[in-house]
């Protein structure tokens, strides 16, 4: 139950102060959720931002497609973040056997800081 309930808080932790350091896009086309859903989490629709082209003006479609373009490099920031803090963590308890649960480990830890971010 101590490994589950530190488990927990580090999560929470990573998730805090993972995220502070990547810069968050407006939102004004594109909601974190939808972002998180569709890159991180692979919820998503596979017409991914065609709503950039459907908007009313060329400045407003550019406007659009630069604020995913933003929303990436957010992803890749957080989603490195994650990993090293993860990874850090599963390093220092050394509770992995294997290659393979290690890696199971880093994935599960980076989708449960996501779905922090969602709350």
């Amino acid at each position: 139950m101590k490994i589950i309930s530190a488990l927990l808080l580090l999560v929470i932790m990573n998730t805090t102060f993972a995220s502070l350091n990547c810069t968050e896009p407006s939102g004004t086309y594109t909601t974190k959720d939808m972002v998180i859903n569709q890159f991180a989490l692979n919820n998503g629709s596979a017409n991914w931002g065609d709503w950039c082209y459907e908007v009313d003006s060329q400045e407003e479609s550019t406007a659009c497609n630069t604020e995913l373009d933003q929303w990436d490099a957010w992803v890749v920031c957080t989603d490195n973040k994650f990993e090293t803090s993860c990874s850090e963590w599963a390093d220092k308890e050394g509770f992995t056997s294997n290659n393979q649960e290690y890696q199971g480990f880093i994935e599960r830890c980076v989708g449960t800081n996501y779905l922090n971010l969602l709350k």
